[in-house]
């Protein structure tokens, strides 16, 4: 079987294999269903790379160094998209500090996947709900594999994606809800701020882990 073939059926063979771990599952938040759901995608996973080695063996030594899955430059590999997405959700945390709702981010009952309101309104279309979810999962995933391909190491893409899944999307949409001007101010500058420091860590690769 060609490389391009397996390659395209690994992401099918995650669906199955998530759905088939959790098979009966009616609800995916269910703590029960999660660790189903987990189990199918570690497996998943773990085939995954080893059949990209096993094909990567052809024309490298070193497949798991190609893959990114390395030791080297640990450190620079949590710190910079640690503090790359910290940037990028500056404005998330001055929102939930003034919506006293911060401690939420760092407690067990961590709220995931917030969007904003007026995108997601019930009376909305759902084949728009659907289509921006796709769309904003698609930017994600070019911004990942570009982090990836970038960097060459596998933590970088996976500390972002972690991030990312707590905050969700920027509230910038909520801001003109708060009805003191005080906060309004505050938050519009803490988004572009924390805007501009992630552009410019993502422009001049600074703090970046060497490849």
């Amino acid at each position: 079987m060609g490389a391009g073939l397996v390659s395209a059926c690994l992401p099918v063979s995650y669906v199955l294999l998530v759905h088939l771990f959790d098979r009966g599952g009616t609800d995916r938040n269910d703590s029960i269903s999660i660790k189903r759901r987990f189990k199918g995608a570690l497996l998943s996973n773990i085939f995954s790379i080893a059949v990209t080695a096993y094909y990567l063996l052809e024309y490298t030594t070193t497949p798991f160094h190609e893959m990114g899955l390395r030791l080297d430059h640990w450190r620079e590999a949590l710190l910079y998209p640690f503090i790359l997405m910290n940037a990028f959700y500056l404005g998330q945390f001055v929102m939930m500090h003034i919506d006293k709702t911060l401690w939420h981010y760092f407690g067990s009952n961590n709220r995931r996947n917030r969007v904003p309101r007026v995108l997601l309104h019930p009376d909305g279309s759902c084949v728009g709900t659907v289509g921006f979810q796709f769309c904003y999962t698609y930017l994600f995933g070019v911004f990942a594999t570009y982090l990836q391909l970038t960097t060459r190491h596998a933590l970088v893409p996976i500390v972002a994606h972690a991030i990312c899944n707590a905050q969700g999307l920027p509230l910038w949409l909520e801001i003109a809800n708060y009805p003191k001007r005080r906060d309004r101010l505050t938050l519009y500058s803490a988004y572009s701020a924390g805007f501009a420091v992630f552009v410019y860590l993502l422009y001049t690769k600074h703090g970046m882990p060497a490849r």
